[in-house]
């Protein structure tokens, strides 16, 4: 039996009431065909329910749930002996199904700016992190980052103005991240609301890997004794990386051990970043022999030296953000008849054209890996066993095979370490391969994946310039100000 809680407007003949689980079933002609229980949404249902199911009676008894039935399933499995219901009188077969599609339309979820100032409001009246990830069906760490961003007044600012109902918890994570690098923020926030703010993130979090492993490995070499030179723009114009060395002219090339004890032994960053390399500050003063005099010959240019360096970076935290999207896609259950149609055209045309970028990379260990990811095989499977399972797989999913087949063998040259697919020196790809690697990229975003603008540069056949701002982020109209939809509101008296 039902038991009445409360009950409302009489003229509208519905009542509040607490009903047992057993006399509920889900209406029979539910319009919502896929019920999205997340996890999320599941933890915060049983954690309490605020919403009540909204029932009728049905002919034969009980009451059918004409909205809630997400809820229902939720308690449901979890095995509740009831669920608080507004139960409705009156209502015909039509005005439930319209119910059921005005309740669907109208429902619009809190974005996580505006959850975050909510829980940062439970917060501040008392509520626990741990309480407050469950009744919002969060987990802790989200709610940690939520709080302490509306509760930052310098993280705040850092979003550009108009862009604070964009922030999400993401956005969140990844500025707290970084706080303690005003220039790292001031980036982030910035990429708030733009389609490249992963590949953003991603050289942020690169540059400051690299810092790190750089700056512990100069302490090794302090603490060997061994000459630092911290600039390039340091050495002396005699100076040669070791590897450009020979005992003799042509001879054998010089170990960095055996070059130790030579007076000019040194160690500088890198010619393309990354990694400190060994360097004699003078090689012809203790008897070395330049393996390419020639190229030694050649001015330096330190400005494109920066932008090699600083251009390799992007590249490289390009490939990865790329390489996040194309293992998500590549596992989805289904691609849209669009998506289907462009793969189909992109796969058929790859193969036609053929080409060393294609059949080379067939016989690649780092394109095998690549498809091994993409079809989740295991980490030892070979090629045949890669057609094996495109043999067995159902129809639907062929065209995922196929795709793997020509853009795993591409991805390996564009994602290839000597990173020279964006460039356009002298060590640029030729030009056919270059517009081959810019029309993958075109095709990439056509599938709904967003150039970063290094990729964006290759796509469009231009060449990129890591230090031209105007090009890799659009103008801000003003400072970065804090929405008030971020604002914690007024607080309550004692």
């Amino acid at each position: 039996m039902s038991t009445d809680a409360a009950t409302a407007d009489p003229a509208e003949r519905i009542q509040l009431r607490t009903i047992p689980m057993a006399e509920l079933t889900s209406h029979p002609g539910n319009v919502r065909q896929d019920l999205k229980v997340s996890k999320e949404f599941r933890a915060s249902v049983l954690r309490r329910m605020l919403t009540p199911l909204l029932v009728t009676e049905a002919p034969g008894g009980g009451y059918k749930v004409f909205d809630g039935n997400r809820r229902l399933t939720v308690l449901a499995e979890a095995g509740r002996d009831s669920a608080l219901c507004l139960v409705f009188e009156d209502v015909d077969a039509a005005e439930e199904y319209l119910a059921m599609t005005t309740t669907a339309r109208q429902r619009e979820g809190l974005s996580d700016a505006e959850q975050a100032v909510a829980l940062f409001q439970a917060a501040e009246l008392g509520a626990d992190v741990r309480q407050i990830a469950q009744a919002a069906g969060l987990k802790q760490k989200q709610v940690k980052a939520a709080i302490h961003f509306v509760g930052s007044e310098a993280l705040g600012q850092a979003v550009q103005k108009g862009k604070t109902p964009l922030v999400t918890l993401d956005h969140m994570a990844a500025l707290i991240e970084f706080e303690d690098d005003p220039e790292a923020v001031k980036a982030i926030g910035s990429a708030v609301g733009r389609g490249d703010f992963d590949w953003v993130v991603r050289r942020l979090r690169n540059e400051r890997d690299e810092r790190i492993r750089l700056a512990q490995q100069r302490e090794e070499f302090a603490a060997a004794g061994i000459r630092i030179v911290d600039s390039r723009s340091d050495l002396p114009e005699s100076a040669a990386e070791l590897w450009r060395l020979r005992t003799t002219e042509g001879g054998d090339s010089i170990s960095d051990e055996d070059h130790r004890a030579c007076p000019g032994h040194a160690v500088a960053p890198n010619e393309y970043g990354g990694k400190w390399g060994a360097v004699c500050l003078d090689p012809a003063g203790n008897g070395h022999h330049l393996h390419h005099p020639r190229v030694q010959e050649e001015k330096r240019d330190p400005a494109a030296e920066a932008a090699v360096v600083q251009g390799n970076k992007d590249w490289v935290a390009a490939n990865a953000v790329r390489r996040e999207w194309l293992a998500q896609f590549t596992r989805r259950r289904t691609w849209p008849k669009e998506i289907q149609e462009t793969v189909s055209r992109f796969v058929a045309a790859q193969i036609l054209l053929g080409g060393h970028i294609i059949t080379s990379g067939l016989n690649s260990d780092d394109a095998l890996q690549l498809a091994r990811q993409w079809l989740a095989l295991d980490d030892d499977a070979d090629w045949a066993q890669c057609a094996e399972a495109a043999a067995q797989a159902a129809p639907g999913k062929l065209l995922v095979y196929q795709f793997t087949a020509v853009a795993a063998p591409i991805e390996r040259q564009v994602g290839a370490k000597d990173r020279r697919a964006w460039r356009t020196d002298r060590l640029a790809y030729t030009d056919g391969l270059r517009e081959r690697i810019g029309s993958y990229l075109t095709t990439l975003a056509s599938l709904g994946y967003e150039l970063s603008p290094i990729e964006r540069a290759v796509a469009e056949g231009r060449p990129y310039d890591p230090f031209e701002k105007a090009k890799t982020q659009p103008a801000s109209d003003a400072e970065g100000v804090v929405s008030e939809s971020l604002q914690p509101g007024p607080q309550p008296g004692p």
